[in-house]
């Protein structure tokens, strides 16, 4: 009669156990960067349009001859005092992130819109955040 002494695992469990990890890990991997990304573009979906409002309270305090072309910073919105600590976007994010988004305010027949841009200083990248109308209503672009 021959006795096996099983004390441990085979090469086949060891190797089972190692894939059922690693796809695990990768599962789960895959949606915490999904979910980093998500609270990411929300930030930039929020300051976006605390930035659009503060920009048609700037325009709408501009003469006629500089509304043409009309972009802003969101550096000078700051500076001017249109984003304000009491505002509260300067309360919940850094300046510095504030200070990535310019906006471009574009008024057809009496109805404002503003464009927001993140890492633009003269409104024209591509790198278009969102759109949003006088309404308050957003379209993302």
């Amino acid at each position: 009669m021959i006795v096996i002494n099983k004390n441990g695992f085979t090469l086949i469990e060891l190797i089972a156990v190692i894939g059922i990890v690693a796809v695990t890990a990768v599962i789960l991997g895959t949606n915490f960067m999904k979910l980093i990304g998500n609270v990411s573009n929300y930030e930039d979906e929020v300051i976006a349009k605390g930035v659009a409002e503060a920009a048609f309270i700037y325009y709408d305090s501009k003469d006629n001859d500089e509304k043409i072309n009309f972009c802003i910073t969101a550096d000078r919105l700051i500076d001017n005092g249109y984003i304000s600590s009491e505002q509260g976007l300067l309360k919940k994010y850094k300046a510095e992130d504030i200070k990535e988004f310019s906006a471009k305010v574009d008024e057809i027949e009496g109805e404002k819109k503003v464009t927001i841009y993140k890492n633009s200083s003269n409104c024209s990248d591509e790198s278009k955040i969102i759109n949003y109308e006088e309404k308050g209503e957003e379209n993302e672009g």
